[in-house]
């Protein structure tokens, strides 16, 4: 009994040996959080702003909309922090978030105008239409196209709420709330134009 008593302080011991040295040996590899969840920060901040979005917003299509336009910040975001992105790549994203953003700031503009559902879905769907993710070559890092995907992904969420309303007669209601949230879009839009310009 006294052995077995001895045997497990022994390897207690051991075990805390092992814990400690692990924390301050300075050949240990580096700790998961530096390799792997460091970039998803940015996916996690982007959730939480398209969260934040559909809690605060009272139409619909608004809320699609500020989706399109916090994606294209974090995808931003995103962009400007990464180190070793190739300059084609760079181009390219740079040019489809221009316009993205552009075409945000027209959806914004035209929501808010006292032209019929139909002619607003159409002329915003028109915008859209020429916009296609970009070709990139390969090797970019995961995050960037993780974030370039998401602003495709809120993109086309936008177009399947404004869509409906170009073929019959669905309803595009913006109420004076939405009016004030547009303009918010529209100016982030801008801002996120003349940050990758």
């Amino acid at each position: 009994m006294a052995s077995d008593q001895r045997l497990m302080k022994a390897s207690e011991g051991a075990r805390q040996t092992t814990s400690t040295d692990a924390l301050t040996d300075e050949k240990s590899p580096k700790p998961l959080k530096e390799s792997i969840l460091e970039p998803m920060k940015t996916l996690r901040y982007l959730t939480l702003a398209i969260i934040l979005v559909l809690c605060g917003c009272k139409s619909n299509v608004t809320t699609t909309l500020q989706i399109v336009v916090a994606a294209a910040e974090a995808a931003v975001g995103t962009l400007e922090a990464t180190r070793n992105l190739s300059p084609e790549a760079g181009v390219k994203i740079n040019a489809y978030l221009t316009s993205v953003s552009q075409a945000t700031s027209f959806a914004a503009t035209e929501l808010a105008t006292a032209d019929t559902s139909q002619v607003k879905a159409l002329k915003i769907s028109q915008q859209f239409a020429s916009i296609a993710p970009p070709n990139l070559p390969a090797g970019p890092p995961q995050t960037v196209l993780a974030v370039v995907q998401s602003v495709t992904g809120a993109v086309l969420s936008f177009l399947q709420t404004i869509q409906p309303a170009q073929a019959s007669n669905v309803q595009v209601k913006i109420t004076t709330a939405d009016i004030t949230v547009l303009k918010d879009v529209d100016a982030r839009a801008q801002h996120v134009k003349s940050r990758v310009q």
